[in-house]
């Protein structure tokens, strides 16, 4: 059975509650759990696990150990072992909105995550954009175990992460220069359209003429 707990207080209550009607109350991110997962799916390897682990230890600040999941179905990443977020919470408002440093974390990784698979991959191609992206996967728990005291402090990685997605779109922008003048700047792997090619022949046709 599991028992869905909503409340601050509950954190309180369940700290000091350790049976109740004859069953022990076991937290899910300290139990052993296994979730069912679809046996087809894809796995990252035991060496590729080893070799991505160890670099989000190195590359993410914050991050005291990685480790694969067994529980995580749906979700790529969590943090467990960690501090109570509601005595934390009640410890900001001891000391006027400031809470102690938050120590490094260990973070339960879903080795069968397409986020997961995709930054394994990303880490030999792209390593600068799939920084950001552990860093990003890392601030999400952090986030989801209510221990992120300031959410505006992603905004920034969050920011980096749209501008690395959006930046292979670009076909063709125009923009304007320092002195007023426009400037098309075009992606190498743009094709032009039959219109565009027309218009652009177009355009020779005159310049000729002339």
């Amino acid at each position: 059975e599991v028992l869905l707990i909503t409340s601050t207080i509950d954190d309180f209550v369940m700290n000091n509650l350790n049976e109740y009607a004859g069953k022990k109350l076991v937290s899910a991110e300290k139990a052993k759990l296994a979730a069912k997962r679809d046996e087809d799916s894809p796995k990252l390897a035991a060496a590729a696990q080893k070799e991505l682990f160890a670099w989000m230890e190195k590359s993410v600040p914050g991050i005291k150990k990685v480790r694969a999941s067994s529980r995580l179905a749906d979700s790529p990443a969590m943090i467990v072992d960690h501090e109570s977020a509601a005595m934390r919470r009640m410890m900001m408002m001891m000391h006027d909105g400031k809470a102690p440093e938050l120590p490094d974390q260990t973070l339960e990784v879903n080795t069968s995550h397409p986020i997961v698979l995709g930054l394994a991959g990303m880490r030999a191609a792209d390593e600068a954009t799939a920084k950001i992206v552990a860093q990003q996967l890392f601030t999400n728990a952090v986030l989801a175990a209510g221990l992120l005291d300031d959410p505006r402090a992603m905004i920034s990685n969050m920011n980096e992460l749209l501008k690395a997605a959006v930046a292979p779109h670009a076909q063709s922008v125009a923009v304007e220069g320092g002195d007023g003048t426009t400037v098309e700047i075009l992606d190498e792997d743009y094709t032009p359209t039959t219109d565009e090619k027309e218009e652009e022949g177009k355009k020779g046709e005159k310049e000729g003429a002339k």
